[in-house]
């Protein structure tokens, strides 16, 4: 192999894509394939001389493009998103890896291969692409439906349980060997690094954003998001991590800023040509002889994955409550392999664990599937609407009771005083717990990192005696909040068992300050105990063992109402680092949404704002019925709406008094606009029958379209009305986004035409809305 041409054997690889680009574009193919078949023809198993000199740097800049790919998933990343798809996710890739790791088992000896052999498959299959997936979300145009928000937290769990896979199947090489011990720790330390790159990134960021609004230019923020990228990644891959969770850890620090949209926009050409390279160079590993001997177990695997992913996971949404479509939906989009499975494979054969035919199969099987799942993920509604029409009739009512009793289950969870506040302490102690062992860790590995220094070799005692000392101060914080923490649970508990009957001793106060005293002495005791015997390796030992842990008790008991304000200030930073954007005044958005915009569409033209009064003709109205382009010759490239921006609103986006419109067009144009906008209505024409209005919706538990997101249930395209605003319980959320959830007893204050109200009002009440919906 040459090595020095990486230049020469780039320009191959893009020129090829480019080509295969225009070219299947114009057929109307898909242009994966027509990387993986140009990869295929300018690799090293087609033609006798390949023009690829140095394939490894190839395999290596391929993994750029899995980096931007995660980088913009991380970008896009919201926590309560992810904390509404967490649990159906969960339970749909626990059962979907259990099936494919028992498929590539028993698979093994029927290709005459090991066990081994077998659990390398098995975990191989289990792993889907989300090279793969996104593009087919986002050729769909479905990034923000339902089922796509789903599809992408099974993604992100799929990314961090192949980091886990990796380390266990590397210690099954070595011992031969499935070890749990080796499991644990793993899942341990990558939740561990996780949390701390977050939580320190968050508290970080802002001052960065804040330096990238002063003096940012495009080029500025290219490079420090590439920076960004390239330096979490590389942090992740220090601790043997993979460069993907790095990356993603680095959009998800940047995300919901107000720089996510440039940002995003900065790195996305970077992300088209690396997921460009990705695939072409996937096409390199496809050897046709190995392919044609195979070929009979790559269409079998290739079905059974297809068949396997798509039930297991569809099961393991319906469990979890998912309705039946949305789980269907999301579960064939992702019914494939890919990057993460070519890993696996070559760990298996660079430990000569594994027969090297299993780097075939991961082709082939990546390459069927890949050509079947993107036209089956396009008629996935279809194909769902033909299988439940023939489903027998009992086991579609016993789906439908299924479903009806869960969600009747969740409601009354959700009404659970109990169980709403218990969650939260649960949370901030496994939050802090982990953060409490980070600390720990960076400090067990500075000791370590010093005992390489010759030039502080005699005071080496003294210097791993202060890293300690600051590691005992920096974890003080997080130790106190756990213990304050556990102190809320333990008084939970022992509230609602004093309230039972025949408790009224135990209702004392004396009495009950003791007992709950006593408990959480004897909790923190016992799960401290066995917290120092599991973590012994990483403490100091002996003698510097116990002066740790009095220096520990000593500052707690001296210093815990200055530690408890630290701990309130750290959580106070990072709430306020999150949450930054919603604290903007109307003012600093409309600011803000300018400045976007001028960046936007950089043509030199000034901007003008016109602010939509609430005794104007065009209230309610939608852009295409006002013809404001055709009657005025206006540009409307912006709308500024409570806490949000439209850009480039279409059409079909209607106009609501305090709407700030923004116009771009000549003077004598802008001011046709302005007379066309303020056009008062005559007072006997407000609100009359037909005319714009603002009114209430309940939305009962039973109606079709709980658990689907605003984008889904397209009520503003089939119903003409638009929906401002959703009251949740004692909790109101004004603007909601298009990947909104809609829940049972939601109250939609909803905006448009009053006979059109009327009428989705009757149906959402009889439950006809489906019918609309399905029409």
């Amino acid at each position: 192999m040459e090595h020095g041409s990486i230049i020469n054997d780039l320009a191959i690889v893009v020129v090829c894509a480019a080509v295969v680009t225009v070219l299947f574009k114009a057929l109307r193919l898909p242009v994966l394939l027509g990387y993986l078949l140009s990869g295929l023809l300018v690799g090293p198993h087609f033609l006798p001389h390949s023009p690829i000199k140095n394939l490894a740097a190839i395999e290596q800049l391929r993994e750029l493009g899995v980096a931007f790919l995660m980088f913009y998933i991380g970008l896009e990343f919201d926590l309560q998103k992810l904390q509404r798809t967490l649990g159906p996710a969960l339970l749909a890739v626990i059962l979907q890896t259990i099936v494919m790791i028992f498929v590539g088992i028993l698979a093994a000896p029927l290709l005459g291969w090991s066990s081994i052999n077998g659990l390398f498959l098995g975990c191989l299959l289990a792993i889907s692409s989300t090279m793969v997936t996104i593009p087919i979300l986002r050729a769909q145009d479905a990034l923000k439906a339902n089922f796509a928000q789903v599809a992408i937290g099974m993604l992100i769990l799929e990314d961090i349980l192949a980091i886990l896979v990796l380390v266990i199947l590397t210690a099954v090489g070595l011992t031969g060997k499935f070890q749990w011990q080796v499991a644990w720790k793993s899942i341990f330390f990558v939740g561990v690094f996780i949390v701390m790159v977050f939580f320190i990134g968050k508290l970080l960021a802002p001052r960065l954003l804040k330096l990238l609004r002063k003096f940012g230019n495009p080029e500025m923020i290219t490079v420090v998001s590439v920076a960004s990228i390239l330096g979490v990644g590389q942090l992740a891959e220090y601790f043997h991590f993979s460069i993907a969770l790095g990356a993603f850890l680095a959009g998800s620090i940047l995300s919901q800023s107000d720089l996510a949209h440039e940002i995003e926009e900065a790195i996305e050409p970077l992300r088209n040509l690396f997921t460009a390279v990705f695939f072409v160079s996937i096409g390199m590993e496809i050897e046709p002889n190995l392919l044609a001997k195979y070929w009979i177990s790559i269409v079998a695997l290739t079905l059974i994955v297809i068949v396997g992913k798509t039930l297991t996971v569809w099961i393991g949404l319906f469990l979890t409550g998912e309705k039946p479509r949305t789980a269907f939906k999301a579960s064939v989009c992702k019914a494939q392999i890919g990057e993460f499975s070519f890993v696996i494979a070559a760990l298996g054969i660079q430990q000569h664990v594994t027969d090297p035919g299993i780097m075939a199969i991961a082709v082939g099987v990546a390459l069927g599937t890949i050509m079947i799942v993107p036209p089956f993920s396009n008629n996935a509604a279809t194909v769902f609407d033909f299988l439940a029409k023939r489903m027998p009739k009992g086991v579609k009512d016993s789906g439908e009771f299924y479903n009806s009793f869960l969600l009747a289950l969740k409601e009354q969870l959700s009404r659970s005083a109990f169980v709403s506040l218990i969650k939260k302490p649960i949370l901030k102690i496994i939050g802090y717990f982990l953060l409490f062992n980070g600390i720990l860790l960076v400090a067990y590995l500075a000791i370590n990192y010093t005992e390489g220094f010759s030039i502080i070799k005699d005071y080496e005692m003294w210097a791993q005696a202060g890293i300690w000392v600051i590691a005992a101060f920096a974890c003080l914080p997080f130790l106190i909040a756990i213990i304050k923490n556990l102190e809320v649970i333990v008084l939970l508990v022992t509230e609602s068992v004093f309230t039972l009957k025949g408790s009224r001793l135990l209702q004392r106060g004396n009495m009950r300050n003791i007992v709950n005293t006593g408990i959480l002495c004897l909790a923190v005791v016992f799960l401290g105990g066995i917290y120092l015997s599991a973590a012994s390796a990483f403490l100091p030992s002996g003698v510097a063992l116990f002066a740790f842990i009095g220096l520990v008790i000593v500052f707690s008991m001296f210093f815990w109402r200055h530690i408890v304000r630290v701990n309130s200030r750290l959580e106070q930073l990072f709430i306020q680092s999150i949450t930054s954007e919603l604290r903007l005044t109307k003012e600093e958005r409309r600011e803000k949404m300018l400045k976007a915009i001028a960046q936007r569409h950089p043509w030199g033209i000034d901007l003008y704002d016109v602010e939509i009064k609430d005794d104007v003709l065009v209230c309610g109205k939608q852009i295409w019925e006002i013809n404001l382009r055709g009657e005025t010759g206006v540009t409307v490239v912006g709308i500024s709406r409570d806490n949000f921006t439209v850009f480039d609103p279409g059409p079909e986006v209607p106009l609501f008094p305090g709407d700030h419109v923004i116009l771009v067009g000549d003077k004598d144009q802008i001011q046709k606009a302005r007379t066309l906008l303020s056009q008062k209505t005559e007072e006997k024409e407000v609100c009359p029958a037909g005319k714009f209005q603002i009114d209430t919706v309940y939305l009962p538990s039973e109606s079709s379209i709980i658990g689907s997101t605003l984008a889904d249930a397209n009520i503003r395209q089939l119903y003409k009305i638009n929906i401002i605003g959703i009251q949740r319980g004692v909790k109101k959320i004004l603007s909601p986004g298009p990947d909104e959830i809609l829940k049972g007893r939601d109250i939609l204050v909803v905006v448009g035409n009053s006979r059109v109200i009327k009428t989705f009002k009757e149906q959402i009440e009889t439950g006809k809305e489906q019918e609309t919906i399905t029409q």
